[in-house]
């Protein structure tokens, strides 16, 4: 256990590192597949596989930081430095409708998914009606 990168804590921060580990070992490999799936059908070289897929995989990240960084200077920051209250609103709703699309995706039984929803309602509610009273 002390050679793990968890040192000695918990079981728990295991499963999260291994699920972690996990996911985007999957997530990699995915990748690689698509892109190796594209650059065959260019014509493409078998050599020039793995170069081409990391010089995407790193045009990707860059260009997605650059946007997102350039989306919130430009349309989430007002002018004296806070977050605009619109925006606020919109990422709260654009979660919301997020969850829910996720909840009806995850099961064909509507019933189910409609008292998920309606049990998340009811306890968003009462948090938030305790929340303005205290």
């Amino acid at each position: 256990m002390k050679l793990l990168p968890t040192g000695r804590k918990n079981i728990f921060y295991l499963t999260i590192y291994g699920s972690v580990f996990g996911a985007g070992s999957f997530l990699v490999h995915q990748f690689s597949m698509l892109i190796n799936s594209i650059i065959s059908n260019f014509g493409i070289g078998e050599e020039f596989h793995n170069p081409v897929a990391v010089f995407i995989f790193v045009g990707i990240i860059l260009a997605g930081a650059g946007l997102g960084y350039w989306l919130v200077r430009k349309f989430v920051i007002s002018d004296d430095g806070n977050v605009d209250v619109g925006v606020a609103q919109f990422v709260k709703w654009a979660i919301r409708i997020v969850g829910i699309t996720f909840v009806f995706q995850s099961t064909l039984d509507s019933p189910l998914a409609i008292l998920v929803l309606s049990f998340w309602w009811l306890i968003c509610f009462t948090s938030m009606r305790w929340r303005a009273s205290r």
